[in-house]
């Protein structure tokens, strides 16, 4: 083959390679803001509705699929606060949920609620609140042993809190009828 031939095949399959790309990286534009569209609407939906907290996890997946499809995404920054914002919203609503269930004195519910919610949100600021209600309720229900666990637990990460007061007076009581 002489060089003529193999620079015309080499020029016109880089032309054809270029091509490629710059339609593939217009596909892919188009693609993220269908994606990110889609999500946002999602998104406004979820925050004007009272909608089952199932709803609030699947746009979360959602948004996470767009990060990971678009990790140099301008809107980058905005989906993360969205997240942000919705993870908020369902922990609150989560330890809304809890709470109920210890208001209306259904202890063994509300400690399955408080426990699920300490996997999902493990760093929430209502932990120390929902430990505490936690040692409450296993108190109310007369389990010591797991009393005794959430207590030591309780009071080895908030031991000047207000409630670790009361918590130790319970603590003794049940010390002394042993």
């Amino acid at each position: 083959m002489n060089k003529k031939k193999l620079k015309r095949i080499n020029n016109h399959s880089n032309t054809n390679t270029d091509n490629i790309i710059d339609k593939k990286n217009k596909v892919n534009k188009e693609n993220e803001k269908l994606l990110f569209r889609n999500v946002l609407n999602y998104y406004l939906y979820l925050l004007n509705n009272d909608l089952d907290l199932i709803y609030m996890r699947v746009a979360i997946k959602k948004f996470n699929f767009f990060l990971k499809s678009y990790p140099n995404s301008s809107k980058f920054q905005e989906v993360n606060r969205m997240i942000y914002n919705l993870y908020y919203k369902l922990e609150n609503e989560e330890y809304n949920r809890s709470k109920l269930y210890f208001s209306l004195h259904r202890y063994e519910s509300a400690v399955i609620y408080f426990q699920n919610f300490l996997i999902y949100f493990p760093h929430s600021i209502f932990k120390e609140e929902i430990l505490y209600k936690i040692c409450i309720s296993k108190y109310n229900l007369d389990k010591v042993k797991d009393f005794f666990e959430f207590y030591k637990e309780y009071i080895k990460n908030y031991p000047n809190s207000a409630n670790a007061k009361e918590l130790r007076y319970l603590y003794k009581k049940l010390i002394e009828n042993e």
